[in-house]
């Protein structure tokens, strides 16, 4: 099943915090409890950190918005009602809902906002043995844009990887040894793949959150305002065989 990550580019030009007023985010606390250092990344979230806040557009009203400058999430948005009940008809992990987000557009005050947050870390299931891992030139990343013929830039096809631990150390091997990269071609991780929408928060992948492609299908038919993917991703969600 193709996914794609999120790349949310909407974002409020203008809000305040009112529990942390004069400071450039609302709680940066959240993030230090629930996705930065060694915090627990399976930790249910128990408190709303935006419930003080309130933002401000006036570009229109979207149905998702970034809010990584706010609290410096990556696996948590603001999405509208509609994008939320569309959202929850389709298999989800583990996640928090925090409703009634205040803002305003053009002078009226809002609250059909909602803060989603998914608090399962799918990193650790990640089957190395049965993902493809590729030994590249440092080139192979910007010509992958350039539609060109690869082939002169791949060392190998078949790179065999055991775990994360074997991962980072090839790849610290490769880079400093033999000027070379390892490029993650496809993953294999059926403990998320069982969902239409996950998160990746930590390891050698791109972190974020991926959907699925019956999902994306979904939120185009319904023409969803603000949803937009990642252009540069480079790896698909798979396994060997």
């Amino acid at each position: 099943m193709p996914y794609k990550r999120f790349q949310i580019e909407k974002r409020f030009p203008r809000w305040n915090c009112h529990k942390y007023p004069g400071l450039e985010s609302c709680g940066f606390d959240f993030f230090d409890q629930f996705e930065g250092g060694e915090s627990d990344l399976n930790k249910k979230p128990d408190y709303n950190p935006l419930e003080k806040a309130v933002f401000d557009t006036r570009q229109g009203r979207f149905d998702i918005y970034n809010i990584s400058l706010v609290l410096k999430v990556n696996r948590g948005f603001m999405i509208s009602d509609r994008m939320k009940n569309i959202i929850l008809e389709f298999p989800l992990p583990n996640y928090v809902i925090f409703d009634q987000i205040k803002y305003t557009y053009k002078g009226e005050l809002r609250d059909d906002l909602s803060f989603i947050y998914f608090y399962t870390d799918f990193s650790p299931f990640v089957d190395f043995k049965n993902s493809e891992f590729w030994l590249v030139t440092p080139e192979f990343k910007y010509e992958f844009l350039s539609n060109k013929d690869l082939s002169p830039f791949i060392i190998t096809k078949n790179l065999p990887i055991e775990s994360l631990i074997d991962y980072k150390e090839k790849a610290n091997y490769y880079s400093t040894e033999k000027k070379l990269k390892i490029w993650e071609k496809r993953i294999c991780c059926p403990e998320a793949m069982k969902y239409d929408m996950f998160p990746i928060i930590r390891g050698p992948f791109a972190w974020g959150v991926y959907v699925s492609d019956r999902l994306q299908q979904r939120l185009a038919r319904e023409k969803m305002k603000g949803v937009n993917y990642s252009r540069n991703i480079f790896y698909e969600f798979g396994c060997a065989g």
